[in-house]
C-alpha cells in the first residue's frame, strides 16, 4: 500500500508543475519527487496489528504482518525542504476513509489582532481531498462574525461531486483498468520510479520497527495516533476530524 498507492498520491501532491499534460511530463515530475525522497527512518514509522488478527483463519499463530503502517517522509528539494509528510492505512480502523490534507503554515503575523478569540489553537488552516467514492474538497478557514466587532470563527466550504451512479464515475481500479485498455498512462509511473520507492522503503524494510496492537474500531497503535505527528494532529473530513 505505502509504495505502490499512498507514495503515488504523495507525489500528485508534491510535484512540479509539469510542461504539459500528457503522461510522459507528467511521470516525469512524480519520479523526480521519488529521487528526493529521503529514505525512510525505522524511528519515523509506527507498525501495528489489529487484535485478534492472530485468531483469524489461515493466520500462522506467531505471523508478525502488519495491518497497519504509519510513517514519515520527507522530500529534500527546494519547495519542500523541512515540511513533513505523514501518511497511514490500515485494516479494521474507526472508519475507512481515502482523505489528502494540506495543512498550512501559522503566519508571521496574526492580522486579527483585536479578536477577542485567540486564533493560535483553531484549527482552520486546511484543505481536505476526501478521494472516495463521492469525492470531495474542502476548506477549512477562518471568517469575521457578523457584527461591529472584529472577532473570528472557524468556517467550512466544500466542493462534492455529485451521486456517480448518474455521473459515469468509474471505481479506482474500474478506471486504471480501462486506462490499461486505452493506453492511458496518465496516472501510471515508470520502472525507475517504482525502484526509487522501494530503495526508499529498504531501511524498514531490513529493520522493521516494533508490532503494536491495536484495538479494532480504533484509529490504530496510539504513538501512530499521537506521538508520530505530535505536535500536529490528524485531520479528517466533517465530523471525524475531532477524532484525530
Amino acid at each position: 500500500m505505502v509504495v505502490t498507492h499512498l507514495f503515488q498520491v504523495l507525489a500528485f501532491v508534491a510535484l512540479e508543475p509539469p510542461s504539459c499534460l500528457n503522461p510522459s511530463a507528467l511521470v516525469t515530475e512524480k519520479v523526480k519527487v521519488f529521487e528526493s525522497m529521503r529514505r525512510l527512518s525505522p524511528a519515523d514509522v509506527v507498525r501495528g496489528q489489529y487484535e485478534g488478527y492472530l485468531d483469524e483463519h489461515g493466520v500462522s499463530s506467531g505471523s508478525h504482518t502488519e495491518t497497519f503502517i504509519a510513517g514519515q517522509v520527507m522530500i529534500e528539494n527546494w519547495r519542500w525542504a523541512g515540511v513533513p509528510f505523514f501518511f497511514r492505512t490500515g485494516k479494521r480502523l474507526a472508519e475507512g476513509e481515502r482523505v489528502l490534507t494540506v495543512v498550512f503554515k501559522q503566519p508571521p503575523l496574526a492580522l486579527f489582532e483585536r479578536s477577542a478569540v485567540s486564533t493560535e489553537d483553531m484549527a482552520a488552516n486546511h484543505l481536505t481531498f476526501d478521494l472516495g467514492e463521492n469525492g470531495s474538497i474542502s476548506a477549512s478557514f477562518l471568517a469575521k462574525t457578523p457584527g461591529p466587532d472584529v472577532t473570528v470563527s472557524e468556517a467550512r466550504m466544500e466542493f462534492r461531486y455529485g451521486d456517480p451512479a448518474g455521473s459515469g464515475v468509474l471505481e479506482a481500479y474500474e478506471r486504471l483498468i480501462h486506462d490499461v485498455l486505452i493506453g492511458d498512462r496518465t496516472l501510471f509511473t515508470r520502472a525507475d520510479g517504482i525502484e526509487r520507492l522501494w530503495e526508499v522503503v529498504s531501511p524498514v524494510l531490513e529493520s522493521p520497527p516494533p508490532l503494536r496492537t491495536y484495538p479494532v474500531g480504533s484509529w490504530g497503535p496510539e504513538p501512530a495516533v499521537s506521538d508520530l505527528i505530535a505536535p500536529r494532529s490528524w485531520h479528517l473530513p466533517g465530523p471525524m476530524s475531532e477524532s484525530g
